[in-house]
């Protein structure tokens, strides 16, 4: 008999669970995390995604250097590819971090006396490939991000005798210095895993007076990777009518299993969920689109600019990592739009640390939500290695009388990246 009423209150409470969940699913209701399998199958069945979108207190940055230095009282090591320049990034990181947790106050700093700190002092000077807002840096490392509106394309970590300070160089060419409470015992430990390689700067070679002072100069000629391009496979799959791309309609919270494919033309495929869209285009173009008044929500439901900035990232290289594609991504400006709260954030495409000239991801932010992003979907496969053209012929072979910075750059052209190197003009505070 005990044995019959333990049954009976097993189905109950069974069917009590069943008819729960089912209400939770219909009117919208959330089922506890702690459900486990319930509650991911409730939000499948309301049709949200199931991604992890779990934070760490401090989130991977956007914005990675494009080139690091080591300078020590003359001397210089330079890297400027992906694997080295990650590298030392991962020495530098802590470092860098508590830097920028703990800045002071700002001092603007002459031109000159950045020269001189490059020459006879000890540091690392950090490239970027565009403008990264400080307040960004300081979210992403973990600290109040602050009220300074500072953007900056250069960043100097100085080893003093006990701190580290912090120069950055800002759109305008102007120069300014923080002290910060940053201890410099590791970041001489950085310098000590950097033996100088022959590189130099710029100003130390009167031959080079077209190239901005603070150029570094490699040792050696630079040799890149050349790779055969060609559209992504999922989307020559989705565009001809295979299968359903679901890793990547994930990647924009879009859920595979309710989103409708819907014919959109030749060599094109569409696929619409509520008023999430993601059309895809057998050249590798991502158009995502989210209308009536919805859209991707920043980290960690942060609207802020700088949580929507590391959403697009991840949303933007998630959807790479899917398709298989090698590239990564890099925070490379902010552009303000017409509205009060509307931008729109551009992102490098880069392959070994290289970024791609034509190549890039663009989000449209309004009114605190992502509500658009294109971007493409690229497969590389390296046919060999180029050698390009030694600095001191690339600066011989310049025409003006502006200063100009070297940089690295992939084209693209008939299915091929080929690596080049281009002129950048330059202000100076």
């Amino acid at each position: 008999m005990k044995e019959k009423i333990k049954t009976a209150a097993l189905i109950a409470n069974g069917l009590l669970m069943a008819v729960l969940f089912t209400l939770s699913v219909s009117l919208g209701v959330s089922v506890d995390p702690s459900l486990g399998p319930l509650y991911t199958l409730s939000r499948w069945l309301r049709g949200e995604n199931t991604v992890s979108q779990v934070q760490e207190e401090e989130s991977d940055p956007a914005a990675y250097p494009l080139a690091v230095s080591a300078f020590q009282q003359g001397d210089l090591y330079y890297a400027y590819t992906q694997q080295p320049v990650s590298a030392i990034y991962t020495l530098l990181r802590p470092t860098l971090e508590e830097a920028l947790g703990s800045m002071g106050e700002k001092k603007t700093v002459q031109r000159e006396d950045y020269y001189r700190v490059l020459l006879e002092e000890q540091g690392f000077l950090l490239e970027y490939d565009g403008q990264v807002p400080l307040t960004a840096m300081r979210a992403w490392s973990g600290a109040s991000p602050g009220e300074d509106e500072l953007a900056f394309s250069r960043l100097v970590l100085l080893a003093e005798e006990d701190r580290v300070d912090l120069l950055l160089e800002t759109e305008e060419g102007e120069w300014f210095r923080f002290s910060t409470a940053a201890a410099s015992e590791k970041l001489q430990t950085a310098l000590e895993e950097c033996d100088p390689d022959g590189s130099y700067f710029a100003m130390e070679d009167p031959n080079l007076s077209v190239l901005v002072p603070d150029q570094p100069v490699p040792s050696s000629a630079i040799k890149l990777p050349v790779y055969e391009c060609k559209v992504a496979d999922v989307i020559t799959d989705a565009v001809s009518g295979g299968e359903m791309p679901r890793a990547l309609l994930e990647c924009f919270s879009m859920n595979p299993y309710l989103a409708k494919r819907y014919a959109a033309g030749e060599d094109m495929a569409v696929f619409v969920q509520g008023n999430y869209s993601l059309r895809l285009s057998g050249d590798g173009t991502v158009q995502f689109t989210v209308d009536g008044g919805e859209g991707l929500e920043g980290e960690s439901g942060e609207n802020t600019l700088v949580g929507l900035i590391g959403r697009g990232w991840q949303v933007a290289q998630d959807a790479l990592d899917s398709a298989g594609s090698p590239l990564d991504l890099s925070l490379k400006s902010i552009q303000k739009g017409a509205e009060e709260e509307e931008y729109t954030i551009l992102f490098s495409c880069r392959a070994s640390g290289v970024p791609l000239s034509s190549q890039q991801v663009t989000i449209h932010v309004r009114e605190g939500v992502i509500i658009s992003m294109e971007m493409s979907l690229l497969s590389l496969t390296q046919t060999g290695k180029k050698t390009l053209l030694p600095y001191s012929l690339a600066a011989a072979a310049r025409e003006g009388s502006s200063a100009v910075r070297l940089q690295c750059r992939y084209t693209l052209q008939e299915g091929k990246l080929t690596p080049y190197l281009s002129y950048a003009t330059v202000k100076e505070g």
